[in-house]
């Protein structure tokens, strides 16, 4: 993981950060990506948060939840609102939480 000055990534900056290929990074389906159309992008928190959970053993739906936590905490989005955004995406998209992995 190298250091980086600004918080958001491209998929390129993001392969390099975790010291992947960009395919590598395509093939990480429980990493969350921000942006809609167009390009991806990783903020840099999300990502470590990613490690973290990987290096934990956690279940999809865990590893979603703490990905989604330090992208609030780094946006100071307090967990009531988080929750409110949390539902109101799952409905919008059908996707419930499940213990794939």
């Amino acid at each position: 993981m190298n250091d980086v000055t600004q918080e958001l990534m491209t998929p390129h900056e993001a392969a390099r950060w975790f010291r992947r290929s960009p395919s590598w990074l395509r093939q990480q389906t429980a990493l969350l990506r921000l942006g809609a159309g167009g390009q991806p992008l990783y903020h840099t928190r999300v990502c470590r948060a990613y490690v973290l959970g990987r290096l934990c053993g956690l279940p999809d739906h865990a590893l979603r939840e703490l990905q989604m936590n330090a992208l609030a905490a780094a946006c100071g989005v307090t967990n009531e609102l988080l929750g409110a955004l949390t539902t109101n995406l799952i409905r919008a998209t059908g996707n419930a939480p499940t213990d794939s992995h």
